[in-house]
């Protein structure tokens, strides 16, 4: 055995393989960071790898047969010493090699048994556990309608939708929500283009064709920092619910091993949503039907989610999405609280019955109940319930953004408006294409006097989604007040259409006294604008009282801007769950009133109520610097002067509505019995008689534009122009 040893020793055996195995790690390294940095294919470093493992036997065979000299590669002999003429060297590579061997030795080690030796601590493994995926997020694009007919987009939709709610419970994978994933639905953008916007690093794309009763789903998982494929499959199955969330069980798994993932962070088994393909299919096309928020969309989801619950009746998220529908349909379908409440009551209750730990189940109920708080009077919901409902439906998925912005749309009706904006944030970063999230941040803007925010957001989402109406009607709403009027109406009447917009096109016409021909331009919100124009209150306040859709406090808004401040009152008294938060935020807030809480200090203020000293006294520290400023909407022009009237200093109040009439702009000007201390008044007088002017100077502009109508009268592209 020595003699072996010393032979070895001899032919510099040792040596060589010290060497190699020092030279081959360093190599296989690299090969792993080219492969990666250079855009390489993925067997890159396989190949290397297996010629260093198949060249090491090759390596000790010519180590063994040769040796190098000074005059070149010859074959090992022994010297008059015994010893091959390289052993006469120093023995100083010998340390080095062997410094080397066991720096790679610790190495190794270090990266493949030390975590394993970890293990037993447990905070430590789960922050090594969680630090695998580390930045690892990904977005799932709608899957594409492969069929032969092309009529199951919906459920291609459904499948990609029902996979990323899946994927969104993976503890440390952030997943772009479903609106913003699904608005590159026409793909023509790249996948880079695409993961850039919705800032992620993983592209989950597929396929879906069914025909008769056969299913095939293709999925493919996409690295976008290189474009390279990390993983695909492709399944054929029987059409059964049962493998529909087999296929999307095995998919999720792949992909979360695809990304490193470790297998106790691979997502749980996704529920048995229904044993109903039947079912199944009535609720994505009832998903898909609501979720524009038009009226015949909200009733066709009705009539499919009601299909879905009656082919089965423990389908607990679909007794959750009907609720929210009949919900949708009271704001947006013009059905009655009365009809609608009871209705989405019967199936929340059902769904949180059926599946009480559910994180889509807990999010509609925390909707539901927000919905009770605002539209339907509910006496025993308050905001902090509705706050804490939101919370556990984030706790039971971080990553659903309509939680985030469920929250944040509960603290805004609640006046909280700082408190709003991060949860609102935390919605936009998720959902970074939903505008419903722009539209609450704009409504902040709003309120807060950050005006120029607004449009700005109005702007970019316009762009982002250029059929969306509701924010095309703000947009013009905010050109119209920055005295643009005639962009306003071509605004207003690209949207037409829009149930929303022709509101606000009604609205405009009328406040500018031009007759209204379309009978879909009325409504009874135009019909509110007209009566309160005309003077007619006692006809305006009864429409008020048949209107389902506005929330209380703009309900008592309106009845104390035409003088019925008992009907405000009484609002006020019997809904004490909703005022009394926002009577609290009077003294919280820093930004300049709103005209509702104006109205609602008005109204205690006239039936003497004696919580309005102290609430006035909360409103005079943020009127305190105030002035009127060029920057201003004109309805704060209007606010400021109702808070001198307030205050009891008539020649205050003139300073600020003057200041509105510098301005040129037309606005509406009503019977606000808040005012009526000025009427005997020549400089009011003479106010109202430069407001008529701009209204005639605005009216003469739109009957041109009505007498010589463009062939295109607005698209979004002018934005775009606006901005380059």
């Amino acid at each position: 055995m020595n003699k072996l040893l010393s032979e070895l020793k001899r032919r510099n055996i040792f040596r060589v393989v010290g060497v190699y195995a020092i030279s081959a790690w360093v190599l296989a390294q690299l090969a792993g960071v080219l492969e990666s940095s250079m855009n390489m294919p993925a067997w890159f470093d396989t190949v290397v790898v297996s010629f260093l493992l198949i060249g090491f036997p090759i390596a000790v065979i010519l180590a063994w047969a040769f040796e190098m000299t000074p005059e070149g590669m010859k074959r090992t002999a022994t010297t008059a010493e015994g010893e091959s003429t390289s052993d006469k060297k120093t023995g100083t590579l010998d340390y080095v090699l062997i410094a080397g061997l066991v720096l790679v030795a610790g190495l190794v080690i270090g990266d493949r048994i030390l975590p394993n030796n970890l293990a037993g601590s447990g905070n430590t493994t789960i922050a090594a556990d969680n630090a695998i995926l580390a930045g690892q997020s990904i977005a799932v694009l709608p899957f594409e309608d492969f069929s032969a007919d092309k009529d199951q987009a919906y459920f291609a939709d459904g499948i990609a939708e029902e996979l990323l709610n899946v994927l969104a419970r993976v503890d440390g994978l952030r997943v772009a929500s479903r609106t913003s994933a699904f608005s590159f639905r026409d793909r023509e953008s790249s996948i880079k283009e695409i993961a850039k916007a919705l800032n992620v690093n993983h592209i989950l794309e597929g396929s879906v064709r069914k025909a008769g009763n056969t299913l095939r789903i293709t999925a493919q998982l996409i690295d976008t920092n290189t474009d390279q494929h990390i993983w695909s499959e492709t399944y054929d199955r029987p059409l059964t619910a049962e493998n529909i969330f087999v296929i999307q069980d095995e998919i999720s798994k792949a992909i979360v091993l695809g990304l490193n993932g470790r297998l106790d962070l691979l997502p749980e088994t996704s529920d048995r949503l229904t044993q109903s393909t039947e079912a199944f299919e009535a609720y994505l096309k009832g998903k898909e039907a609501y979720g524009p928020r038009n009226a015949d969309g909200i009733e066709l989801g009705i009539t499919e989610l009601i299909r879905a619950v009656t082919l089965d009746p423990e389908f607990a998220v679909a007794h959750a999405k009907l609720a929210r529908a009949y919900i949708l349909a009271t704001n947006y379908a013009e059905m009655a609280a009365a009809n609608a409440g009871p209705r989405a009551q019967i199936h929340m209750d059902r769904a949180i019955a059926l599946a009480p730990g559910d994180w889509d189940v807990l999010s509609e109920q925390a909707w539901w109940m927000g919905a009770q708080l605002t539209d339907f009077g509910a006496k025993d919901v308050t905001i902090e319930q509705v706050v804490a409902a939101f919370d556990a439906a984030i706790a039971a998925n971080p990553n659903n953004a309509e939680a985030h912005r469920g929250k944040g749309w509960t603290l805004v009706n609640a006046g909280r408006l700082d408190e709003a904006k991060a949860p609102l944030e935390r919605a936009r970063e998720l959902n970074p294409k939903e505008l419903l999230v722009y539209l609450n941040l704009g409504d902040i803007a709003e309120q807060q006097g950050r005006f120029d925010e607004q449009q700005k957001l109005m702007m970019e989402v316009v762009q982002q989604n250029p059929e969306a109406t509701i924010p095309r009607a703000i947009l013009a709403q905010i050109y119209r007040d920055n005295g643009d009027p005639e962009l306003a109406h071509r605004i207003y009447q690209s949207c037409r259409a829009d149930a929303i917009c022709a509101s606000e096109l009604g609205s405009f016409y009328v406040s500018l006294g031009i007759d209204i021909k379309d009978p879909r331009l009325l409504n009874d919100y135009v019909l509110l604008t007209k009566h309160y124009l005309a003077g007619d209150v006692d006809r305006f306040a009864q429409i008020v009282l048949t209107l389902n859709g506005p929330p209380l406090p703009d309900k008592a808004k309106m009845y104390a801007s035409v003088g019925h401040w008992d009907e405000a009152y009484k609002l006020m008294q019997d809904n004490p769950e909703v005022f009394e938060p926002l009577l609290q935020g009077l003294a919280s807030d820093n930004s300049l009133p709103t005209y509702n809480e104006i109205a609602l200090l008005a109204t205690l203020s006239h039936q003497s109520d004696p919580r309005a000293k102290a609430f006035q006294t909360s409103l005079s520290k943020r009127y305190q610097d105030a002035v009127p400023s060029e920057n201003m909407q004109p309805g704060l022009y209007f606010n400021g002067a109702r808070w001198q009237m307030l205050e009891d200093d008539p020649d205050g109040a003139m300073v600020w509505l003057n200041a509105l009439a510098e301005r040129g702009i037309s606005y509406q000007v009503g019977p606000d019995p808040m005012f009526e201390p000025l009427t005997p008044r020549a400089d009011y007088q003479a106010f109202l008689a430069r407001m008529e002017s701009y209204r005639e100077r605005d009216r003469a502009l739109i009957e041109a534009q009505l007498a010589n109508p463009p062939e295109v009268w607005w698209s979004p592209d002018e934005l775009t122009e606006v901005a380059e």
